[in-house]
């Protein structure tokens, strides 16, 4: 039997991939699976030999050959491995077939060798993740390691002895199966690293940065082991996309950005970062299946504030302006992103400015004003990202822009702070995601995405902080707590009655560097 120590050919890939146990569905998917993951990082691993010759090729020009069939092709093959549905394997051949096109194209020229070999890899690496027989998916993966190898590095046969040894041992337990797709792609500094800086180069001074932000995050990405699981619905929407969509490069590049910056955003805003008061320290959680989409949500949280206002005495006649845009937004235009975020935005900037002149009392004074303008924050916060507000705004979010140096030095001493405060595992992500938006090698996507996810972990600690701080204040009768739940409709996120706030609350609350960030995320618009 062939041993990992022993691959060093395409005989010797297919002899241990066929030897792997099958005898059992599930050992056919373990299998497969394998097999799936060796021949998507072994294909992408020469992704830049296509996209330099995309880009500088005449006969490529010539062609119209771009580098979106090989990605389209390499992006769907460990999707379509762990999100098996008919949908998807109809995805995985067609994508297949546009990336075989695209090398029978570049095979014409010798000049394209390794070129045509990285676009038959990316063919393999859908066409694998299509089959259901573990055999064929074997056969594939080992063309795909040859391809590459005759024409790539060396180096490539070690990593995919790494690979197999690491997708061997991950997929004897299923819940760790996805974690592999977590690896840097290359142990050690990629040998076509130069390469591939220079093909990001060349989309910059060409000005297609932009156009292909996406494309450029998510290889980086690979790269550096940051990768999202395939089965993340950011993946599985963009495998998804129409043919008729593929084939049309600008629409396609447009739509995928669209989609990534949506979820980018998203990802941040739904997860739930709450005050743990036995621990005294701030956690995350993964929202529930019926989560809300941005716009219900704000919906949601403006009716939960109206009520509460109601609720609260006298504060109706401080608050009249204000209530009124809520209402107007809740009652007349549920519906429209932009009017309920525009409300939202003027109802907070008219709060603001009450507070600022005396005509309504501050969050000390009276805690639901708190309440209030703390939710309307979130909500426009929130609300900023969704395309329909994205039209309508004087500067539109652009997510592949990352933040002036000034902007991330504040960004990062709150990182710091937050993370005093958060459980371990969330505290270690918290300054993994600050280191990365300060180092100047990281590309501007990564290092773009980095300052989303630090932003959007500062403002979850600190909304949450708020809002308990300014519920136990306001928590003074368990009369008034059933009668602003009754209100609300037992929302408990904002009227149920809850512990005291601890000191992690506190020094959130009193923190000059969090405050900074606070307004910095508010004027940055993240």
């Amino acid at each position: 039997m062939v041993e990992i120590k022993d691959i060093k050919d395409r005989e010797s890939l297919v002899a241990w991939l066929n030897a792997l146990p099958r005898e059992t569905e599930e050992e056919q998917a373990t299998a497969r699976g394998i097999a799936v993951s060796i021949t998507f990082r072994t294909a992408a691993r020469a992704l830049p030999y296509w996209w330099d010759y995309s880009l500088t090729s005449e006969n490529a020009r010539k062609l119209d050959l771009t580098a979106l069939p090989v990605l389209r092709s390499l992006l769907i093959s460990p999707v379509a491995a762990f999100v098996p549905t008919e949908d998807i394997r109809k995805a995985s051949f067609l994508a297949a077939a546009f990336a075989s096109d695209a090398a029978r194209s570049a095979s014409a020229s010798r000049a394209a060798s390794a070129a045509a070999s990285a676009a038959r890899a990316s063919s393999d690496a859908a066409s694998v993740a299509a089959f259901a027989s573990s055999d064929a998916a074997s056969a594939a993966a080992a063309d795909a390691a040859r391809a590459i190898a005759a024409s790539a590095t060396a180096a490539i046969w070690e990593n995919i002895r790494i690979d197999a040894k690491a997708f061997w041992q991950a997929f004897q337990d299923e819940t760790k199966s996805k974690q592999v797709f977590s690896l840097p792609l290359w142990q050690g500094d990629p040998p076509n690293e130069e390469l591939w800086t220079k093909v990001q180069n060349t989309l910059r001074e060409t000005g297609q940065e932009k156009d292909w932000a996406f494309w450029i995050d998510w290889y980086n990405r690979l790269l550096t082991g940051t990768a999202l699981a395939p089965d993340h619905p950011m993946m599985v929407e963009i495998a998804l996309l129409p043919n008729e969509i593929w084939q049309d490069e600008p629409a396609a590049l447009k739509r995928i950005n669209e989609i990534w910056q949506s979820h980018l955003s998203d990802g941040l805003s739904r997860e739930e970062i709450h005050y743990d008061p036995e621990r005294d320290n701030f956690a995350s959680k993964a929202p529930d299946a019926e989560y809300p989409d941005r716009l219900e949500f704000a919906v949601q949280r403006l009716t939960e504030i109206r009520g509460l206002v109601e609720v609260s005495g006298n504060l109706g006649g401080a608050l009249r302006g204000e209530m009124f845009l809520i209402s107007n937004a809740v009652d007349q235009h549920k519906d429209n992103a932009a009017m309920v975020w525009n409300n939202a935005r003027s109802a907070l900037s008219l709060l603001q400015g009450n507070i600022a002149s005396g005509g309504c009392p501050n969050d000390r004074q009276e805690p639901v004003v708190g309440l209030v303008e703390t939710a309307l924050v979130e909500v426009t916060s929130s609300l900023r990202h969704e395309p329909a507000v994205q039209k309508v705004i004087d500067a539109p979010v652009t997510e592949a822009d990352a933040p002036d140096t000034q902007s991330q030095e504040v960004l990062n001493l709150a990182a710091y702070a937050v993370a005093e405060v958060m459980e371990p595992e969330l505290a270690a992500e918290t300054k993994e995601a600050a280191e990365l938006m300060t180092q100047p090698g990281q590309s501007k996507a990564m290092r773009a995405w980095a300052a989303t996810r630090v932003a959007g972990r500062i403002m979850g600690v600190w909304l949450a902080a708020r809002y308990q701080n300014l519920k136990s204040a306001r928590d003074e009768t368990v009369e008034w707590v059933e009668q602003s739940n009754k209100a609300v409709g037992g929302v408990a996120s904002i009227a149920a009655k809850s512990a005291v706030a601890g000191a992690a609350v506190t020094g959130v609350l009193y923190s000059d560097k969090i405050a900074a960030a606070v307004q910095a995320i508010l004027k940055l618009a993240f």
